[in-house]
């Protein structure tokens, strides 16, 4: 299974990824038409992940992981510090510790201190400490919310995955879809088609008005 961040290093030091779209490797190498230009003898290119530790708002604590049976020899310890160095800057670029207007499109990860008034598609891969959205929509993807974090007012195609600590969800309406709520999270005022699926422990639904006549 591929994992965030999640990217090919080709022999020439070039780097693919599109966090926003995929962390597939299979996906990065097929839209790149790299199918082809391996071979039994000599590997070309390489799958390369580039794993966050904890808290995943801190670039210092993310690791380089070669997603490979066996490492190929051009990729030495000077090219790894080099890919290490370019994805440690692209991971930097998507933390949001202050406070935006609008997130557009895009892939970020949401630090204590980030307050984002909306978020329009794009895909946020994690909210901790306490940060908080005040409004979601388009077909925005957001996963691994923890800590105290605050999500409000999700609408339209909005997928929420992975749900935990003291982390709330409140106003969600329309065809969202929320799934592996865990701990003391809390989910209120749901509406709509919304689906909710996977609650555990001592998470809690309230004001879930979708069967209501």
């Amino acid at each position: 299974m591929c994992n965030f961040l999640s990217a090919i290093v080709l022999q020439n030091g070039d780097i693919l990824c599109d966090p926003e779209h995929t962390d597939s490797h299979e996906d990065l190498i097929a839209a790149h038409g790299l199918d082809n230009i391996d071979d039994a003898h000599v590997l070309r290119f390489a799958r390369v992940e580039f794993r966050p530790g904890l808290p995943i708002d801190d670039p210092s604590n993310y690791t380089l992981w070669i997603d490979e049976a066996i490492s190929p020899v051009w990729l030495d310890d000077s090219m790894r510090s080099r890919v290490e160095e370019d994805l440690r800057i692209r991971v930097s670029r998507m933390i949001v510790r202050d406070k935006r207007r609008t997130l557009l499109g895009g892939c970020w990860v949401l630090g204590n201190g980030a307050s984002v008034r909306w978020v329009v598609g794009g895909r946020i891969v994690a909210m901790c400490g306490n940060a908080s959205i005040r409004g979601v929509r388009g077909h925005a993807s957001i996963s691994d919310v923890r800590d105290h974090a605050s999500i409000s007012d999700v609408w339209g195609g909005v997928s929420i995955s992975g749900v935990r600590g003291n982390a709330s969800i409140s106003e969600v309406c329309g065809h969202a879809s929320i799934s592996d709520v865990r701990d003391h999270a809390s989910i209120s005022d749901v509406w709509g088609s919304v689906s909710i699926r996977g609650v555990r422990g001592n998470a809690s639904i309230s004001g879930d008005r979708r069967n209501s006549k």
